[in-house]
């Protein structure tokens, strides 16, 4: 017999819970929030003591320099897979906000796997540089739900 109950922690799902729907959230998490850029997108990320029991949540920016709305709801539809499959890469009560730039279509998941863990462990080398290594980092070790990124309240 199955059981009904979930297991508490977090789960590969991405549900209305998980999104920044709010304009004024965004707006927060852009002026107050860290900012990390790499080649195809900029990361804005906020972390704060009050929602600390919450999920990490995303806030996804696609304009029309990306292109033609199939291409926004591509890059779209890509960086909420990442997310999705990711969420252990952030904090509980994080939210996290994903500004597309241009040819982030033309991106693989793989690709874009490989470039939001270098974002993130740019995040994570600025702030505990003595505790993350090459290898402990890797998206697919056994303790990856045990990394804790703590975030520096400094503007970049």
């Amino acid at each position: 017999m199955k059981s009904n109950k979930r297991k508490k922690g977090l789960d590969q799902t991405f549900r209305p819970k998980h999104k920044i729907t709010k304009g004024s959230r965004i707006r927060e998490v852009l002026e107050q929030g860290e900012r990390y850029a790499s080649k195809h997108f900029v990361l804005f990320m906020l972390e704060e003591s009050e929602n600390a029991q919450e999920e990490p949540k995303l806030g996804i920016i696609s304009s029309k320099r990306i292109g033609h709305a199939h291409k926004r709801n591509r890059a779209k539809r890509l960086m909420r897979e990442v997310f999705r499959i990711h969420k252990g890469w952030f904090n509980w009560g994080e939210s996290v906000i994903i500004i597309a730039k241009k040819n982030i279509d033309l991106l693989s998941l793989s690709d874009l796997e490989k470039e939001l863990e270098g974002v993130v462990k740019k995040k994570h080398d600025k702030s505990k540089p003595s505790t993350c290594s090459e290898d402990s980092f890797s998206p697919t070790a056994k303790n990856i739900s045990s990394l804790h990124f703590p975030m520096d309240r400094t503007a970049v």
